[in-house]
């Protein structure tokens, strides 16, 4: 799968995010097969 926008967008602002939105993230980059 290529990475679009919403990865690199991710990515950029995954130090900045608070802790449980961190473990989103990671799901969603890690997964991107399993979410919509």
């Amino acid at each position: 799968m290529e990475k679009g926008p919403l990865t690199e967008q991710l990515v950029e602002r995954f130090e900045a995010m608070p802790p449980q939105l961190q473990i989103a993230a990671r799901f969603v980059l890690d997964h991107p097969q399993d979410v919509a």
